[in-house]
């Protein structure tokens, strides 16, 4: 059997038990066995777990001495020994292994290019997905087992993990080769933002009846136009040298993507290692049951290379005094009462491992509120980065994406990057422009950092009238604001 197969299933083995296993005063990994079975994993000359551990499983008689342990505890002693295994083959190794020369098994070799072809070490769906542990940075909790709280068993190792499938939806997971992209460490300090729809009509909504209940359409109003200004920000971004460029939601088309891609591929100036989450926009195809288009988001390099798209899974529900407040247009029959968004919804979350970057999750305005599937894949995966493309009327601190950061960034250590547009904001007051409001009046960015003492830093729009408003930020978190609730000790 392979090493991430017996790994999932030992998980399913121990979990039950994972109370008396974790916290039940026994030797655990001082148990004597212990390092002889990690010697074994370290200098497997084969792919498959070998015989001799299949037989210490089993209780049988093996050739190294071993306590006296039931099934559940040797079970989780093997886990650990492939979890320390796995350490040599983990993405944040060559952060904080230095100057070490690792030679792998045949049995590591055979884990490493499991995951680099299926995108996970194993996966079988009555327990579910095998994955590097994040984060896959050097922002990584090192020594989290001997540390952890608690008797679940994500907590108890370092370098393995399992995802269980978070039914009915699905977590699809990539893995991208350094050969496809890399990128220098440096640029992951340096990001770019915009709110690319600034103006109160920069975007039409559209309101219709159907079966009973309102729905609520929004989109380009100039798609052309959007498109321009779109391709305008994310190039002046890059050219003062931002590594990743984030953008709102609803204010980038099929099109406008094409439009990027073309502008991208033939710049003199090559970006080709920066990353790019274009906001969202409707999908190109509908959806076939429905007929209705996807909210979706689409994740590139700067170089123009489609990476993979993000579909939005929960529709929003906009609230009947929020479109009053807005000038949003509701449909007669259905007067006072909330709209839902007019889009196809997803059920598949994509969890992407990038070299150099880390582990990346987009999270579509609505998606980034709910705990299903979005907020519990977030906590089990721990992403290094999570991007929120919204559209709402403000990002002030203390509002529902803040204290959302706050839920989800200190127990997956993310950071979090949250991008609106201003064109709500703008309607909210009144106006008609974003150059007709005070300057900081509105905010566009949410920067959230779950690792470094929690701390958040709000993007706000800037006094001049340039248009697109863009913003470089250096991702220097250590120099923001505690968040409200502060980092205690």
């Amino acid at each position: 059997m392979l090493p991430g197969e017996k790994f999932a299933l030992l998980w399913a083995q121990v979990e039950p038990h994972a109370h008396q296993v974790v916290l039940d005063p026994w030797a655990g990994r001082n148990a004597i066995e212990f390092k002889t079975l990690t010697d074994i994993i370290r200098n497997c000359p084969h792919s498959s777990i070998p015989v001799e551990i299949e037989a210490y499983l089993k209780g049988e008689s093996v050739s190294f001495s071993t306590d006296s342990l039931d099934d559940s505890q040797r079970a989780f002693i093997v886990m650990c020994a492939l979890d320390d295994a796995a350490m040599d083959i983990h993405p944040s190794t060559k952060t904080h292994i230095i100057g070490r020369t690792i030679t792998l098994s045949r049995l590591q070799e055979e884990m490493k290019s499991v995951r680099t072809a299926n995108f996970r070490y194993a996966y079988l769906p009555e327990v579910g997905s095998v994955i590097a542990k994040g984060q896959l940075t050097g922002r990584r909790v090192l020594n989290e087992a001997e540390n952890a709280n608690g008797a679940n068993l994500e907590s108890q190792f370092e370098y393995l993990t399992v995802v269980a499938d978070p039914k009915p939806y699905t977590a699809s997971f990539l893995v991208i080769a350094p050969y496809k992209f890399g990128m220098d460490e440096a640029l992951t300090h340096k990001l770019g933002i915009a709110p690319i729809a600034e103006d109160a009509n920069d975007l039409t909504f559209t309101a219709t009846s159907r079966l009973g209940r309102g729905y609520l359409d929004a989109r380009p109003t100039d798609p052309a136009a959007l498109s321009t200004r779109l391709t305008e920000a994310v190039t002046s971004l890059l050219d003062q040298g931002a590594g990743i460029v984030a953008l709102p939601e609803l204010v980038c088309s099929s099109n406008a993507i094409k439009a990027l891609q073309a502008k991208l591929r033939c710049r003199e100036k090559n970006n080709g290692d920066a990353i790019l989450v274009c906001g969202s926009g409707l999908s190109s195809d509908p959806c076939p049951s429905s007929g209705r288009h996807f909210n979706e988001a689409t994740v590139m390099t700067g170089g123009g290379n489609v990476l993979f798209s993000q579909r939005k899974i929960h529709p929003f529900n906009m609230a009947a005094n929020r479109m009053k407040e807005c000038g949003v247009a509701h449909d007669p029959l259905h007067e006072g009462k909330p709209h839902m968004e007019d889009i196809a919804a997803s059920a598949t979350l994509t969890i992407c491992d990038l070299p150099d970057v880390g582990r990346i999750m987009v999270m579509i305005c609505e998606d980034f509120e709910q705990g299903k599937p979005t907020g519990q894949l977030a906590l089990a995966a721990r992403p290094d980065w999570i991007f929120a493309p919204v559209l709402d009327v403000s990002l002030e601190l203390g509002r529902w994406m803040h204290q959302r950061c706050m839920e989800i960034g200190r127990h997956s250590l993310s950071r979090i990057v949250i991008t609106s547009s201003t064109t709500l904001s703008v309607r909210r007051k009144g106006k008609t422009a974003l150059a007709e409001m005070n300057a900081d009046e509105v905010g566009f960015g949410i920067l959230y950092d779950g690792y470094q003492g929690r701390r958040v830093k709000q993007i706000l729009s800037s006094s001049t009238c340039v248009s697109p408003q863009t913003v470089k930020v250096e991702w220097d978190s250590a120099t923001w604001p505690h968040d409200v609730v502060g980092a205690r000790e």
